[in-house]
């Protein structure tokens, strides 16, 4: 395999009451599925053609909602990082949000193998009453291969803006050769690790408190959503579930 630097962007905007691509640009490995519509919401399986991420892959994914779209992205299978040997692998996400735009990111976990070392840097811009449902769903390594925290690092950094103005700075690393048993205690044995981030939906605050036992409203505005877990059903479930929640808010 051969390190590269891949490319997905799009650009969504509304037409009759439907939102629809406007415009696409993706390199390998990246593919798109035909879209799906169901009732206001435009649903995009992004594919990826490749094994998983390698030594030195930089992933870019930009998306542009226009104003008033309704989209959801989904991916189609788990995105595996391999052994990064000396170096490492990266990929930034970075989404705009205009005005009173529903968006809705839900991709398959991250998987991180044995000497992993991966960097994820997320930039969101939310314009005034956009609203916005983002899952980051990582996995610490293949339990049955014996692999449970045998990566080497993993860093993510999501900052949410609201009109550019900074509302969310979520930071994590995580470097099981350097943490201290009491940190790596932290995760209490749990392998899985849900973040789910919503802005907008604030006035759900009592409802979706029904779902979930713990459930942060955020200190600007938004709420915040962790879990920890041994199994990935379980949690894609709630996921799933909350997606279905919020969908019919719209």
């Amino acid at each position: 395999m051969f390190a590269q630097k891949s490319v997905f962007k799009l650009t969504l905007d509304i037409i009759n009451e439907k939102t629809i691509i406007k415009n696409s640009f993706f390199t390998p490995p990246f593919k798109l599925m035909r879209n799906f519509y169901d009732k206001k919401l435009t649903s995009i399986y992004v594919l990826n053609s490749s094994a998983g991420i390698f030594k030195d892959d930089d992933l870019n994914f930009e998306i542009i909602c226009k104003k008033n779209t309704n989209t959801a992205i989904l991916t189609q299978s788990y995105e595996k990082i391999y052994d990064t040997k000396d170096s490492f692998a990266s990929k930034n996400i970075d989404f705009t949000l205009e005005e009173n735009a529903n968006f809705f990111y839900l991709p398959k976990p991250l998987l991180l193998q044995e000497n992993a070392n991966f960097f994820q840097n997320t930039k969101i811009n939310l314009a005034s009453f956009s609203r916005l449902v983002y899952v980051d769903f990582v996995i610490f390594g293949r339990v049955a291969m014996n692999e449970k925290f045998a990566f080497k690092n993993y860093e993510s950094l999501t900052q949410i803006y609201r009109n550019n103005t900074l509302i969310l700075n979520d930071k994590i690393k995580i470097n099981p050769s350097y943490m201290k048993e009491n940190e790596l205690n932290f995760f209490a044995n749990h392998t899985h690790y849900l973040s789910i981030y919503l802005f907008g939906y604030d006035k759900l605050y009592e409802e979706l408190k029904t779902l979930f036992e713990d459930i942060n409203q955020l200190f600007y505005e938004g709420l915040c959503i962790k879990i920890l877990s041994n199994e990935s059903e379980k949690l894609l479930l709630l996921q799933d579930m909350l997606f279905n929640f919020c969908q019919n808010k719209i």
